[in-house]
Parts: structure tokens; C-alpha cells; sequence
């Protein structure tokens, strides 16, 4: 006899490996899905952050720039006025003073070629030269307008003047006002193209604006970054809980698959215990062999696929009737089984294997009577024998790999074999230990001793006629 859940097992886990390789890489494939288009996203982001922190950085360039353009052209229609006018230098200092009052301006000046400040918004500044503002006109050359020149918080901005075409006729009632100046009271030079008109402003506030904007984009930007990277999170812990759910399934799969292949005591302790290494020990139990009477002639007479059919049909009755007594069956081999009956007691395990052997027998008479011509007539024999035997796994190791087989070895599974094989017509032969532990409420008749094969000692036979 041999183990039949070794084989249909294996075979069983390796293709629900395979599938499970399988199902795990269609699990992670929306996953993947997720983390591209995610990181397509932060990549469209990311460029959208730069592409948006440009614009607005020209935006603020152009505002400060308008800005100091606008007060540049108010000099410089100042000076023209002044040329034309004939102001006092007194009468403009106080014109740049207020111009400076507004509250990004820094200050304002006019500066001759040299560099020298010939008016400032703060009249101590005038007549002297200032480097910055000295480095400001060589750096313009010829140009008109002249490099923008940023110092901190402080823009600068110049521009030459251009040449108003000579001063214009006073008007009646302005020779008043212009007797006793004389022509060094102008402080201009004639050729105005060697004036330069110089606006420092304050672009604080343009700063600030430009930093909300910049936080308003990166907060913006961030949320959906930090919401591309959530959906992966998401994505991949959805995926995750599938394969895990996946996997649930499969392990629960295989536990029903080995459930039908292990017995349900072997099933159990795993389940309890799964490093378990299920080395023999010595266990009282009651053993059980039944096999078909004349099967050998009835695999000869039977197609294979109806002589299949007509084993299955009783042993599926005879399976339910030894699990309904607490026995488990350890093998299987054509028309027999072995069976194993263990309990803390050891008067009850011989009792519910006798029970499940009477019950087999109903089942076997009531088939029969139930069955048509396509089947024939079916009797069991059934050995049984109770006593000390070593219980747990037998390790087969080869170069193929490793094997186990759950079952009890010893004299005792050895004279409940023989015994079987000494049934004829459907008899239930006993050992005498289980024989002794029937007590009273079973029939049984003695068919004295006999001597079986590589048993040394005769061993007291008895036959169950009833309970």
C-alpha cells in the first residue's frame, strides 16, 4: 500500500504555485499603471512649476521695470522743463524730493558724464560723486538706457537724456521772474545727452508678491505631487490587500486539497502546530485493512473505467462511516485501505472500529441490494487489531527529494494486515487484544491460533459475528 495524497498533492501544490505566480503579476498590474501615470504627472508637474515660476518672474521684472521707467521719464520731462524754464536748482531738489516721497522710492538724482550728481532727492548727496552711480554711467557707454543695477532690496535704473531742441521763448510775465539770473545760475550743460536720470526704487513689495506667488505654486504643485504619490500608496496597498486576499484563497484551496489527501488528524495538528515535525512515537490504536473480495478477477471481467467508478462508489461510503467512529484513513491501494482509530482511551478505539466495521458492512449488503446488472455483488474483508505501535511520519529521502507518509508501523498494523488477507466471504477477523477490550456487547467465535507470515508467535484469531 502506498500513501495516495503523496503524489495528487504535490501535483495539486506545483500548478497552484504556477497560478499563483500568474495571478500575482496581473494583480500588480494596474499598480504599475498607477506609479507611471503618477510619475508622468510629478515629471508634468515639475515643469509646469518651472514654466509658471518663469512667467511670474518676468511679470515681476516688467512691473519693477514699468516702475522705474516711469520715474526715469519723470526726470527727464523735469530736466526738460528746467532747461526750458530756467528753474533754480533749489525750485528741482525739491520737485526730486517730492517725486521721492512715494513709498518704493529710494531716491532720485540727475549726474553729468563724470559721474558728478548735479540734483538729489536728498540735497546733501548733491555736488558729490558716487561710485555706484560713477560705475553705473561707464557701464551704459553710449547707450541710452543704462544696466539695470540691483543691491539687495535696492534697484537702480538710468537712462541719458535726450536733447530738447534748445530752450523754448518765455511767455509774458516770466521776464520778472527771470531778471537778475545769470547763465552760471543754470546748473544743466547745454547738450543735455550728457545728463543721466537715476531712480532707485524699493521692490520689497514686489519681492513679496513674488514669494506668495511662488509659495501659492509650490503649495499647489506640492498637494498634487503628495496626491500622485497617495493614489500609488493607495494603488499598491489595494494591490496588496488583492494578493494577500488572493493568497488567502489559494492557502485555503490547499488546505481543503490537503484535507482530502492527509488524514484530518494530521490536517488538525498542523493546523495547531505548522512546524510540526511529526516523529513516530508509541501510541496504543486499534488498525484497520479492509479490501473488495475477488478483486483481481473482477479487474479482469471490469473495464478499468467502471471498475474505478464501482470502488469509488463504496469507498465513499465506507470513508464517511470510519470518520463518523474518529478514524482516519493513513493508505490506500486499489480495492484496500488502512485505517487508523486512536483515542486517549484505550477500551473506546477498539469499540469504534469494530462499529465502523459493522457499519461497512451494512453499507456493502444495502449497495448490493440497491445495484443493477452493471455492477456486481460486493463483499468486504476486514482485519483488525489493537495495541502498541509507532505512530507518525515515515521519511522516504532519495535523489529525487524527500517524501512522507503519516501512518503506524509494527506488529500490530502487520497482524491486522494478515488478518485481512485471512477474511474470506466478507468475514471481520479480530486480534485478541481487540477482542479482549470488546467486552461483553459483541458476538465473537474463536477460530483459534494461526500463524501468519515473518509473526513468530501464533496469534489467537477471532471472527465478529454480531453485536
Amino acid at each position: 500500500m502506498f500513501p495516495a495524497w503523496v503524489g495528487a498533492a504535490k501535483g495539486s501544490f506545483g500548478r497552484m504555485r504556477q497560478g499563483a505566480g500568474l495571478s500575482k503579476d496581473r494583480l500588480y498590474a494596474p499598480f504599475w499603471g498607477v506609479a507611471i501615470a503618477a510619475g508622468v504627472l510629478l515629471v508634468l508637474l515639475t515643469l509646469l512649476f518651472y514654466s509658471s515660476m518663469k512667467r511670474q518672474t518676468e511679470f515681476v521684472e516688467n512691473m519693477v521695470a514699468q516702475r522705474g521707467d516711469a520715474l526715469v521719464s519723470a526726470l527727464e520731462a523735469s530736466v526738460h522743463a528746467e532747461m526750458h524754464m530756467r528753474w533754480n536748482r533749489e525750485g528741482f531738489e525739491v520737485l526730486l524730493r517730492e517725486l521721492a516721497r512715494k513709498e518704493d522710492v529710494q531716491y532720485l538724482a540727475i549726474l553729468d558724464e563724470s559721474g558728478t550728481i548735479l540734483a538729489h532727492s536728498d540735497p546733501k548727496q548733491t555736488g558729490q560723486r558716487s561710485p555706484s552711480l560713477s560705475n553705473l554711467t561707464s557701464l551704459g557707454g553710449e547707450r541710452e538706457i543704462l544696466p539695470t543695477l540691483r543691491e539687495g532690496s535696492i534697484v537702480t535704473f538710468g537712462r541719458r537724456l535726450k536733447g530738447a531742441g534748445g530752450p523754448r521763448a518765455p511767455m509774458p510775465g516770466e521776464m520778472e521772474s527771470m531778471q537778475g539770473r545769470t547763465e552760471s545760475a543754470n546748473p544743466w550743460p547745454r547738450d543735455m545727452e550728457k545728463l543721466v536720470a537715476v531712480a532707485a526704487i524699493r521692490v520689497t513689495e514686489f519681492d513679496k508678491i513674488h514669494q506668495q506667488a511662488y509659495r501659492q505654486t509650490f503649495l499647489i504643485l506640492l498637494v498634487g505631487g503628495l496626491l500622485a504619490i497617495g493614489a500609488v500608496y493607495v494603488s499598491f496597498v489595494f494591490q496588496g490587500y488583492q494578493l494577500a486576499h488572493s493568497n488567502l484563497r489559494r492557502l485555503e484551496r490547499m488546505r481543503d486539497i490537503l484535507n482530502k489527501f492527509v488524514p484530518s488528524a494530521v490536517a488538525q495538528l498542523l493546523e495547531r502546530e505548522p512546524s510540526a515535525t511529526l516523529e513516530k512515537t508509541e501510541q496504543d490504536v486499534t488498525v484497520m485493512f479492509l479490501d473488495i473480495a475477488g478483486y483481481t478477477s473482477l479487474s479482469a471481467a471490469m473495464p478499468r473505467g467502471q471498475l474505478n467508478d464501482l470502488v469509488e462508489r463504496y469507498f465513499a461510503r465506507f470513508l464517511d462511516h470510519i470518520h463518523r467512529h474518529g478514524g482516519d484513513v493513513t493508505e490506500t491501494a486499489g480495492d484496500g485501505l488502512m485505517a487508523l482509530f486512536r483515542t486517549n482511551s484505550p477500551s473506546v478505539h477498539p469499540l469504534e472500529t469494530v462499529r465502523a466495521a459493522l457499519d461497512i458492512q451494512q453499507s456493502a449488503n444495502e449497495m448490493n441490494s440497491e445495484g443493477t446488472s452493471a455492477y456486481p455483488l460486493i463483499r468486504v474483508n476486514i482485519g483488525i487489531n489493537s495495541g502498541l505501535c509507532l505512530v507518525g511520519s515515515t521519511k522516504i529521502r532519495g535523489a529525487s527529494g524527500e517524501r512522507w507518509t503519516f501512518t503506524a508501523t509494527g506488529l500490530v498494523t502487520n497482524i491486522a494486515a494478515r488478518l485481512c488477507a485471512q477474511a474470506t466471504g466478507g468475514e471481520v477477523l479480530l486480534g485478541p487484544d481487540t477482542a479482549v477490550r470488546l467486552g461483553e456487547g459483541f458476538q465473537l467465535e474463536p477460530l483459534g491460533e494461526r500463524h501468519f507470515k515473518n509473526v513468530t508467535e501464533p496469534v489467537r484469531v477471532f471472527r465478529l459475528v454480531r453485536a
